[in-house]
């Protein structure tokens, strides 16, 4: 398939990824994203995009890279959000979730409001364990 043939825009490309994210066509996806260049989305979005599918495929390391490269070019709460959960569990950086966790209007207030309890209760049973 030729994905960028002119046919299809920015925004349906971005659309047709989440679609096969959602529905784990990995192949499909891979191959729409190895076409689309930097020059093609706009700033950081390419790499909010390559962070997704590298997380759908376990690779944790190379997505907070990617999502860390996309935050620094855009704010965006979504990517607060899964920034929050990647310094959680995957470095243990309570502080750094904690922030990103504040910034991020991406999940409902309930949901935030457990997310940050949770991270000052590490946050506090960490200075209480010195």
């Amino acid at each position: 398939h030729d994905w960028l043939d002119g046919r299809l825009e920015v925004v349906e490309l971005l659309h047709a990824l989440r679609v096969f994210r959602q529905r784990k066509a990995h192949r499909e996806g891979a191959q729409l994203l190895d076409q689309l260049s930097s020059e093609v989305i706009p700033e950081g979005q390419y790499e909010k995009e390559l962070g997704f599918w590298q997380k759908a495929q376990g690779a944790k390391w190379a997505a907070l890279r990617s999502f860390e490269v996309a935050a620094e070019a855009k704010e965006d709460p979504l990517l607060n959000l899964e920034l929050a959960k990647l310094y959680e569990h995957l470095l243990k950086d309570y502080e750094r979730a904690l922030s990103r966790a504040e910034e991020s209007v991406a999940e409902s207030s309930a949901r935030q409001a457990h997310r940050k309890n949770r991270l000052l209760r590490k946050l506090t049973g960490k200075k209480n364990a010195k």
